[in-house]
């Protein structure tokens, strides 16, 4: 569940050293060069993260419902034996 955030960090942190490279250490923006696919890119994988997690979290509370509703089963039918 930890996987999905840290990847889309991962990503986050990637783009962002790759843009910053082409900036430049001067950190001005290059002629004529359109930076909105690095940006795209950049959100993305951010985004991507976090939907992974979110989808994991889901999963993880709908497992969480069943498991409570098999023991309360269980309890149930051990208390009428």
């Amino acid at each position: 569940m930890v996987l999905g955030p840290l990847l889309g960090l991962l990503s986050t942190v990637l783009g962002l050293m790759k843009l910053l490279q082409k900036l430049g250490p001067e950190m001005l923006l290059p002629r004529g060069d359109s930076l909105i696919v690095d940006y795209g890119q950049i959100l993305v994988g951010t985004a991507l993260g976090l939907l992974v997690s979110v989808v994991a979290l889901i999963v993880q509370r709908l497992n969480r419902m069943q498991r409570r509703s098999v023991i309360a089963g269980l309890r149930e039918a051990c208390s009428s034996l």
